[in-house]
């Protein structure tokens, strides 16, 4: 039964994978240099408290963030949530503040095209 749940999970992994590598290269008109898996977690217990040397109880949950991303040569980052529709564009050498919306805008100053899905 273990190796089932496994190789069910890795099934479903490969294929959003695949969907993210997919969009990125419909939008952008090439392949991402990278595609990455953040796995979700919630807090039970001890939201922040963590680094006060308090108690936590994380526990792994059935979703992730997944990131495709490639450099380019001009400056404004171009980041697009799947689940949510619509891109985010904004210049890299003036980093505007959050306008509330999906994208919180914190990028690094590395030149990247982003397509996201959560």
């Amino acid at each position: 039964m273990q190796a089932k749940v496994g190789q069910t999970f890795q099934s479903a992994a490969q294929k959003m994978q695949a969907k993210v590598r997919s969009a990125f290269e419909t939008r952008f008109a090439h392949q991402p240099a990278i595609v990455v898996r953040a796995p979700g977690r919630v807090n039970l217990l001890g939201g922040h408290t963590d680094y006060n040397e308090g108690y936590v109880l994380p526990m792994a949950v059935d979703r992730a963030a997944w990131v495709a991303a490639s450099a380019i040569d001009d400056h404004e980052a171009r980041v697009r949530a799947l689940d949510l529709g619509g891109d985010v564009i904004f210049p890299l050498d003036v980093i505007p503040l959050s306008d509330g919306g999906w994208c919180a805008k914190r990028v690094s100053k590395a030149d990247l095209t982003l397509a996201c899905i959560f």
